[in-house]
């Protein structure tokens, strides 16, 4: 009995001795947990202090945007109370100051600090282009329809793709113009439309589809489109200093292409075509009884300029802009390479560029125009009724006016022209077109270029905000 309880005994004091060291080890561990805990909470805050300090230079890059500055390149530093950060900006190279591209891309890489921690931060952001809607409206005709006091555009242009007004944007039926008709069997594929006041309805509501198929195919009264914040215009202003790279402005001939430049023509230019074969761009100008012709090879291989009086070669590559000081009267072509045609918009007369024929793009290409008004010819004397424009449009003029212009639609009133438009279309004020039959004229079906968004042509206008691509943090 007394072995018994000797052992007894023994095993008590072997258990109050685990339960020492046991407490023992909690005394030691539980300092080191709470350091362990406090260093993760200051490494969480120097991660934040990062990011908030990457937030805020993309604040700052987009307000000096909003002003018309162009973003300097300087390191950025803030303190948050007991944190701190700093952000270097990189543009890549096609970015002010190693290039002059219009959608501007940078990676901002940011290093927050916090008591004795440390975190980095790399962010990618790019410039939005105003290619990331298939159709935007800067504001509408003070010119309405006088029985409904509603100006009608829904009756004539199709969109697939995201759609911004920055005023009241006014969906109208005219059933009769469809009668019989399955080419556009309704105005908006898109779940995704943005306007700076409610949307007005005339007629028929989205929800009654069934009944009148020209309105809303996929927006449902529950997604009726919110109000959102006006998107002011960029100034193209300096489209001419870049085609010309600070030279002088041509004389006779009226063409010069410019290392570091563009194209720039001095006048207006009867006939334009473009072609494309294989790496090589070839554009013919017709100004009168002379003809010139400007040859690129792709990519980084040079450029000439050639006819009466002019002979010019450039190494390497154009920055892809063709500038007239004028209208182009003919337009027509394939398109080969990066371009953008432009038509002076910042002087009091308008300017404009008369579609003839298809515009489409070579394997890889982009092409964007911008102009005052897009004409469109009376479709008899097309050589089809349906033309392909594969282009971003930019239809927008000093006053913010601009959009497209119809010639001699009542010529031939039985005769509707389609133009289907691949790419995105951006107009000031739409131009009012004169009354016609309801089976005459033109047609406009836009189909969204999702691409063109962070891709777009040569200096294409951009929005002033910036999108985050990528977002790499530092391992611990």
């Amino acid at each position: 009995m007394r072995k018994r309880s000797g052992f007894i005994l023994v095993l008590a004091i072997l258990f109050l001795a685990l339960l020492e060291l046991l407490a023992i080890s909690v005394a030691l561990r539980v300092p080191q947990g709470l350091r362990g805990a406090a260093r993760l909470g200051d490494e969480t805050a120097a991660y934040l202090a990062a990011e908030a300090g990457v937030q805020d230079t993309i604040a700052w890059l987009e307000f000096q945007l909003e002003t018309g500055a162009e973003p300097e390149v300087v390191d950025r530093i803030g303190v948050l109370g007991e944190d701190s950060w700093t952000v270097q900006i990189e543009p890549d190279k096609y970015t002010y100051p190693k290039g002059h591209h219009s959608c501007r891309c940078y990676t901002l890489r940011g290093e927050g600090h916090h008591a004795s921690q440390t975190r980095r931060i790399q962010v990618s952001i790019v410039q939005e282009s105003f290619g990331r809607y298939a159709r935007f409206v800067d504001h509408w005709p003070a010119v309405q329809d006088p029985a409904t006091d509603v100006y009608y555009w829904a009756g004539r242009i199709h969109v697939n793709g995201p759609v911004h007004s920055n005023e009241t944007l006014h969906i109208a039926a005219v059933p009769a113009f469809y009668q019989g008709s399955e080419r556009f069997p309704h105005l908006f594929d898109t779940d995704w439309v943005s306007s700076v006041e409610p949307v007005q309805y005339q007629g028929a509501a989205p929800a009654d589809d069934s009944q009148t198929r020209l309105l809303y195919s996929r927006i449902e009264p529950s997604k009726t489109p919110r109000r959102v914040e006006k998107i002011s215009m960029p100034s193209l202003i300096s489209l001419e200093s870049h085609t010309r790279a600070e030279g002088a402005v041509p004389g006779d001939p009226p063409l010069r292409i410019y290392p570091n430049g563009g194209l720039y023509i001095n006048g207006n230019v009867d006939e334009m075509l473009m072609e494309s074969s294989g790496s090589t761009s070839t554009q013919t100008f017709r100004m009168g009884p002379k003809t010139y012709q400007l040859v690129e090879h792709f990519p980084n291989l040079g450029a000439t300029l050639s006819g009466p009086g002019v002979s010019q070669q450039v190494d390497g590559h154009l920055n892809g802009l063709v500038y007239v000081n004028g209208s182009v009267f003919a337009f027509e072509g394939v398109n080969g390479g990066e371009h953008t045609l432009v038509t002076d918009i910042i002087k009091d007369h308008v300017n404009s560029i008369t579609l003839t024929g298809n515009v489409t793009n070579a394997q890889g290409a982009h092409l964007g125009l911008i102009t005052d008004h897009l004409v469109l010819p009376e479709p008899a004397k097309l050589p089809r009724t349906t033309v392909q424009l594969q282009a971003a449009l930019y239809l927008v003029g000093k006053d913010h006016d601009g959009g497209f212009v119809v010639k001699d639609i009542l010529a031939q009133p039985d005769i509707v022209g389609h133009l289907e438009i691949f790419g995105c279309l951006i107009e000031g004020t739409r131009v009012r077109c004169a009354d016609v039959p309801n089976n005459s004229g033109w047609n406009v079906e836009v189909d969204f270029n999702s691409k063109a968004r962070h891709n777009p042509a040569p200096f294409f206008p951009a929005l002033p905000r910036f999108e985050v691509t990528a977002i790499q943090a530092e391992q611990r």
